[in-house]
């Protein structure tokens, strides 16, 4: 896919590097959450019948 400058997708490095960082930090406090017993989104999505789970 090409990525004008224009394009609103177009990230810098620094844009990218936050991005990155920011989906990082939401894993590990989904983890956390998970090992202190509050479930976790992986746990439900196992849960759910095999039709309504997204290839």
């Amino acid at each position: 896919m090409d990525r004008g400058r224009n394009s609103p997708l177009a990230m810098n490095g620094a844009d990218a590097q936050e991005y990155f960082a920011c989906i990082i930090t939401m894993l590990s406090f989904q983890r956390s959450l998970s090992i202190l017993g509050f479930g976790s989104y992986a746990a439900r999505e196992d849960s759910l019948p095999p039709s309504t789970v997204k290839i």
